[in-house]
């Protein structure tokens, strides 16, 4: 998918333009949703490319809760990883890779809590969380969608 990005509306050339190329089935999130996963690479590439920082995702609160309670379906029937599950890591460890993303992300440290709480309806930020929806939003803040 390739999205391009105009500064004005009479301009005959887009001043940037980005590309994404997501297919169905790969994932719990592409199995429903492959093209707004892949719009949304696009649209984020594009807009980065002419200089805009992209701190936050477009993803509804409602989208990351279902992919949190899929990704958990998922990962029961999916065959044993080559690696270590990501269960087998320390929690700690896990919430240290999510704090430092966070911060390397430009969002400022004290609003982790606040942030999570929000997004994922619980009361103690990182500490409510299961393994696996601490990976999904590590997995956010390194792609840029948290």
């Amino acid at each position: 998918m390739k999205a391009e990005v105009f500064r004005n509306s009479d301009d005959a050339q887009p001043a940037a333009t980005g590309h994404a190329f997501e297919m169905r089935g790969e994932g719990f999130v592409n199995k429903t949703s492959y093209i707004e996963n892949c719009e949304s690479s696009s649209v984020g590439r594009a807009l980065a490319m002419l200089g805009f920082e992209v701190r936050r995702g477009i993803a509804s609160r409602e989208e990351m809760e279902k992919t949190s309670r899929g990704g958990a379906a998922a990962a029961s029937k999916a065959k044993p990883p080559a690696q270590p599950a990501p269960e087998a890591r320390p929690p700690a460890s896990l919430d240290a890779q999510i704090k430092q993303a966070w911060k390397d992300a430009g969002y400022e440290p004290e609003k982790l809590t606040q942030t999570l709480n929000k997004r994922f309806k619980v009361e103690d930020g990182l500490s409510s969380l299961s393994v696996e929806m601490k990976e999904q939003v590590l997995s956010g803040l390194r792609k840029g969608a948290a």
